[in-house]
């Protein structure tokens, strides 16, 4: 169905005002001669008019104005605009030159996209990929890690099993190694269930003895709250007031950690 001339006329200037860019028709100075919805909300009187008050440094728009004068077009991919309310944000500028016949003042169009949203996605979408790769890297770190646990683990249990019972100072010491590394190896169990190395689900079986506990971190923290002050002249005295075969549902490596 052929349309009318003033039919279509009014068509693009519908569009021309919807349009969801700021787009704008300019002199030969850059003087606006017409602006779409988007462009005039923008605007503030102190603009004069001219469209370089919409940039943070008016050097853009006259250096697209002289590419585009010479080449037909030119185009800023991200520059820094400031709207009618002092908003600074980050937008793409296109500007193409407009040989219109007869002598028009018109010279110019001005496409000024807000590219603030997609810029902020764009980061999002990096920083998603990168945490992607940190979690890859990091399961990657917890299974090579597990393994020396294991090793030293395995160490420690022959060595116990080896020693006498009069040497009951080192089979201590020997069974808080034995335990840091059990908590070791739970913590990086904890991160190969974060980074999906380990699809393991807690069954809610988890239960811990609060008083052994307590136990075992006083015993493998001693070198820090009681080797290290004695040796500065203090003296740490630990007094326990536990109710005995009281229950936690809790791991016991995660408790310790508290």
């Amino acid at each position: 169905m052929p349309v009318d001339s003033e039919l279509a006329r009014r068509l693009l200037l519908e569009v021309f005002r919807w349009i969801p860019c700021g787009v704008g028709v300019l002199d030969a100075h850059g003087g606006l001669v017409l602006s779409n919805n988007v462009l005039e909300s923008w605007l503030s009187p102190a603009m004069g008019g001219r469209a370089e008050g919409l940039f943070e440094d008016p050097e853009v728009l006259r250096r697209l104005l002289t590419r585009a004068q010479r080449a037909g077009s030119a185009r800023e991919a991200e520059t820094m605009a400031v709207d009618a309310q002092g908003r600074r944000f980050s937008a793409s500028v296109i500007v193409s030159s407009m040989n219109l016949p007869g002598d028009h003042a018109v010279r110019f169009l001005l496409i000024l996209e807000d590219i603030s949203d997609k810029k902020l996605s764009s980061q999002e979408l990096l920083r998603t990929e990168k945490l992607a790769s940190l979690g890859t890297m990091a399961g990657g770190v917890a299974h090579d890690f597990n393994n020396i646990l294991m090793t030293i683990l395995g160490n420690t249990q022959l060595l116990h099993k080896e020693l006498s019972e009069a040497d009951s100072h080192v089979r201590r010491r020997l069974k808080n190694i034995e335990q840091a590394v059990l908590d070791g190896a739970h913590v990086v169990r904890r991160l190969q269930v974060f980074t999906g190395k380990d699809r393991g689900v807690s069954k809610g079986e988890d239960r811990t003895v609060i008083h052994e506990a307590v136990h075992d971190v006083l015993e493998l923290t001693r070198p820090r709250w009681k080797n290290v002050m004695e040796k500065r002249g203090t003296r740490v005295e630990i007094v326990k007031d536990l109710t005995p075969n009281l229950c936690a549902a809790i791991n016991a490596a995660d408790f310790r950690e508290c």
